[in-house]
């Protein structure tokens, strides 16, 4: 399955783009055996459950190696997300180590003119994630299994 995320928040002060990598990670972990109506979780399942994981097994597309594919859209205050040397308090949520674990399976890209207006440069973005336009949003919105809003 191929989705993609939009985030509009800055990483800190609400939890909408913690949230919303959250989701990126639980998905970007997410494979064919999790789906598949034989684990031995399904076991136990009543038989209408079990014809309903079948049914999502059978329409779920999975990029090679059995994951689902994960794209982050970094917008507006969300762009902030992917600074690279995020230094946060102990037992604190750390949005760039997050990023990072989405990058090992997924993309980040962030919108080029919200950089531009917030003053943040390409050599400031954790590794691996890149500036992006509106244009290549489209492209990936109409791309898209899924679209999901933060």
């Amino acid at each position: 399955m191929n989705t993609l995320i939009i985030l509009n928040d800055p990483p800190y002060g609400t939890e909408r783009s913690y949230n919303g990598l959250r989701l990126a990670m639980a998905l970007s972990k997410t494979d064919k055996a999790e789906l598949s109506s034989s684990s031995a979780q399904t076991k136990l399942m009543p038989l209408r459950y079990k014809a309903e994981l079948s049914s999502l097994s059978a329409q779920t597309k999975l990029i090679p190696g059995g994951c689902t594919k994960v794209t982050v859209f970094l917008m507006a205050d969300a762009v902030v997300c992917a600074k690279r040397g995020q230094k946060t308090p102990q037992g604190f949520y750390n949005i760039e180590l997050m990023l990072n674990s989405v990058l090992r399976k997924g993309e980040v890209l962030l919108c080029g003119a919200c950089m531009d207006a917030r003053g943040f440069a390409d050599d400031e973005i954790v590794q691996d994630a890149r500036r992006s336009t509106m244009k290549e949003l489209a492209e990936r919105t109409l791309a898209a299994d899924k679209v999901l809003v933060f």
